[in-house]
């Protein structure tokens, strides 16, 4: 080869590499933010919860109804099955419920009965999933849940009385005129002054606490805010000499202006501006500003286009310089068509339909909630079931106290509002979150094993071996680094106390550590008070009124029940997995021991006691044909239903306070239990009772267990066996949790009405089936019939 074409080539393949270089760099940022949001996506999938309550407002001892949906950021059911925890949170962050329960293939239904011991005013409702608790609380689901007493309450969050200026974009920057959303106290007006108090605006902040106004910030000058008295400022945020400004189109949304000032170090430089929609890119731009310059973006419209957007603006370093989140329309592509009457009497059958029409007027079937409750109880209260605004907390809680979607007014609000889900720095460096939770995880108790003389951790491959007492489950797992994760493998129900026990080498060591179980707990940025009133509460005194009745109809339409067989014998239950005790004795039988250890000897057989020093020690035994077995440490004890391997504890007991003790000791019995059992177990009853708390503070711990789906009372009046002398007052009249319309996209309802005479509101949320979210209600009025039933 010629040395000219050996020049040419290295000529070409310089040409060809530059080209190459040219186009990778800053230019294909846009692409690199593309192919990294939808590979981080695709590893990572975000999810949310939307639940659809029964009622708005609840009272002590209510039981709460709902249904939840578990999707992907497309509104798209999340596959397989999954555990939803609900954290019922008081104003000052502590968990009052909790409780668990499964959703399969994105859909699912329980209930939250409010215990009687309550306080009345503001809880706060948090719903996740153990996948969602990787990335903070930033995915979790969120609702104010009012439960009231007779009389009504306020609620006052530390921050109400803050005032607080939000940029649009985030930024505000000298020279150019920007739009500023200040939230504080409601209904107050606000004087805007620069340093030299001379006053630049005046806003006046509506019945939500929220307003706006558009000011130039001039160089080197700041600004401030006089309220409720002059010479008390809140400050604006400072301006800035350089950045980018955002500002919306005030008609359509989907007109974005981007802003420079003059000298700005952004002038010919390129930027990139994306916008983010239901978990798709639905925008991506290059852009490069002129000095002074402003540049108009449009904003292609998204077959989704009343979800929430997101607008970020990068430069080149993949720095986010300004964002934005906004909804171009709030306009519906899904239409609900209700058919129902728009009177009927007090007891009559309500039959309806249900139609579920696409843009084109097509039906579609669909996945639907219908809830039907009383107006008259929850004047001027609203579920809050909008589907899009429930991965903002704050701006559904701000909807539902507007009082409508309105665009303008959202769209101000959102300005308050960061999108939080994404996760830039993340998604652009490849770094993989810190995963404490598998997509599909199951129940765990998680803690640790210390040692009560030096503080140490237990040895590797300590046995923790648990059982659930309400819902005869036993696990075993080991220790690591004195860890543990105890997996519950098999779903449980209810509530329920989880004995724990240590094992090493055979040898029980619950003497010499202890377990300490890892917090599993809650905490939100928000707090608040909640004060009663003296103006009276509509529902609050409606239930208390029917829970009068129900009592009195109960007491004189029922007789009084005598205690259960657990009732009688708190130790039926784990007996019962037994198939029954091997040996029992009553104690009033025989003559009365002063001590325990003389009870053993003389009446218990198979039980054998000693004390060497301060050591106590029980061994059971059990005699096989030519021989006897003699099992090598103390046996697991159950007092008065409450599991122990405190022997000490045990001896302690006065006979003269004991009903009964009964045992097993057949191996092929213990076998059950696993190392729980295999050293014997020892029943005792007790009369009072009174050693059960002692008990649960060793190795007993409260665990959740998930909640079975509870029916609805449905009440229907076609039955001519029907109690027409109970009087019907019910403040949801219909509850259905999981209907789905046919393939023509049609659904029939039918219910009966009430006693109660007034408006009722039927609401409905629901999902098609290529994920489009929909709300529609309609208003019924019940009559008084003068026809008694």
């Amino acid at each position: 080869m010629t040395r000219k074409k050996l020049f040419e080539m290295k000529t070409f393949f310089c040409l060809v590499a530059l080209l190459l270089l040219g186009a990778w760099t800053p230019a294909d940022l846009l692409q690199e933010l593309q192919v990294k949001y939808d590979q981080y996506n695709e590893k990572y999938p975000a999810v949310k919860l939307n639940l659809l309550f029964n009622q708005p407002t609840y009272s002590p001892g209510d039981t709460a109804f709902l249904s939840g949906w578990y999707m992907n950021e497309a509104f798209m059911a999340v596959k397989g099955e999954h555990t939803v925890t609900l954290d019922l949170l008081s104003g000052n962050g502590s968990t009052a419920q909790r409780t668990r329960f499964k959703v399969r293939n994105g859909k699912g239904n329980s209930q939250i009965v409010f215990r009687n011991e309550l306080t009345p005013g503001t809880y706060t409702l948090v719903a996740y999933t153990d996948w969602m608790k990787n990335f903070g609380n930033t995915w979790f689901y969120q609702k104010s849940i009012p439960i009231v007493s007779k009389n009504q309450f306020s609620t006052k969050k530390k921050q109400d009385e803050r005032i607080t200026f939000y940029p649009e974009g985030g930024n505000l920057i000298e020279g150019i005129a920007t739009k500023v959303v200040v939230t504080g106290p409601p209904a107050i007006e606000l004087i805007v002054h620069d340093g030299q108090q001379s006053e630049i605006t005046k806003v006046q902040l509506d019945s939500t606490g929220l307003g706006s106004f558009v000011i130039t910030p001039q160089v080197n000058q700041k600004y401030a805010a006089d309220w409720p008295a002059p010479g008390k400022g809140w400050p604006l945020p400072d301006p800035k000499k350089d950045g980018i400004s955002v500002r919306a189109g005030q008609k359509d949304l989907l007109e974005i202006q981007l802003s420079i000032p003059t000298n700005s170090a952004w002038a010919g430089k390129e930027i990139y501006a994306i916008v983010i929609a239901a978990g798709k890119m639905s925008f991506k731009q290059r852009i490069t500003l002129k000095e002074s310059e402003s540049l108009l973006l449009q904003i292609p419209k998204f077959e989704k286009s009343d979800v929430l957007h997101q607008l970020y603006v990068f430069g080149a370093d993949g720095k986010i310089l300004a964002q934005r989140i906004f909804v171009p329309t709030v306009s519906k592509s899904i239409e609900l068509k209700m058919k129902f009457p728009s009177e009927v009497k007090q007891r009559e059958s309500i039959a309806g339909s249900l139609e579920v029409l696409d843009g084109s007027g097509h039906l579609i079937e669909s996945d639907v909630r219908v809830t039907v409750y009383q107006k008259k109880l929850f004047r001027n209260q609203s579920l809050g079931n909008d589907f899009y605004l429930s991965d903002l907390p704050q701006a559904a809680e701000w909807a539902e106290k507007a009082g409508s979607r309105h665009q303008a007014f959202l769209n101000d609000f959102l300005i308050t509002q960061r999108w939080q889900r994404t996760n830039w720095d993340a998604i652009l460096s490849n770094k993989a979150p810190e995963f404490q939770f598998p997509f599909q995880s199951q129940a765990k108790l998680r803690g640790e094993v210390i040692s009560k003389t030096n503080g140490s951790f237990s040895t590797d491959s300590t046995f923790i071996i648990s059982y659930l007492q309400g819902n005869s489950l036993g696990f075993e797992a080991q220790t690591f680094d004195g860890k543990f994760e105890v997996p519950f493998i098999f779903d449980f129900y209810g509530d329920d106390r989880a004995f724990c026990t240590l094992q090493y080498r055979g040898k029980n060591i619950d003497d010499n550590y202890y377990i300490k179980i890892a917090p599993d707990t809650l905490t939100l940025p928000d707090s608040w008070t909640s004060t009663e009133t003296i103006d009276k509460s509509a529902y609050g005194e409606y239930a208390f009124s029917k829970q009068l009745v129900a009592k009195s109809y109960t007491f004189f339409g029922g007789g009084q029940k005598g205690p259960s067989l657990r009732e009688q014998n708190p130790n039926l239950s784990i007996e019962e997995e037994f198939s029954g005790v091997d040996y029992g004795i009553k104690v009033a039988d025989y003559v009365v021991f002063p001590k325990m250890e003389d009870l053993l000897r003389e009446v218990i057989p198979f039980v054998q006691y000693r004390k060497r020093g301060t050591k106590e020690t029980v061994r059971m035994s059990f005699r096989l044909e030519t021989s006897t077995r003699t099992y090598t440490d103390d046996p697991l004890y159950v007092i008065d239903g409450f599991m122990s391997r405190n022997t000490a504890f045990f001896i302690s007991l006065k006979p003269e306070n004991v009903i009964s003790i009964k045992i097993i000791n057949n191996p092929n019995k213990l076998a059950q239990f696993g190392r729980l059992g295999e050293n014997g177990i020892i029943f005792v009853e007790t009369k009072k009772r009174e050693y059960s708390a002692s008990v649960l503070k060793a190795n007993t711990f409260p665990v959740v267990g998930l909640s079975r789906p509870a029916n609805y009372n449905i009440v229907s009046y076609s039955n001519a066996n029907s109690n027409y002398r109970v009087p019907d007052m019910r403040s949801t009249l219909y509850w259905n949790p999981s209907l789905e319309t046919d393939k023509t996209g049609r659904a029939e309802v039918n219910f009966f009405a009430s006693d109660d005479i007034g408006p009722v509101r039927i609401l409905v949320q629901g999902l098609t089936k290529d994920g489009r979210p929909f709300t529609a209600e309609q208003e019924i009025r019940v009559s008084f019939s003068s026809q008694p039933k």
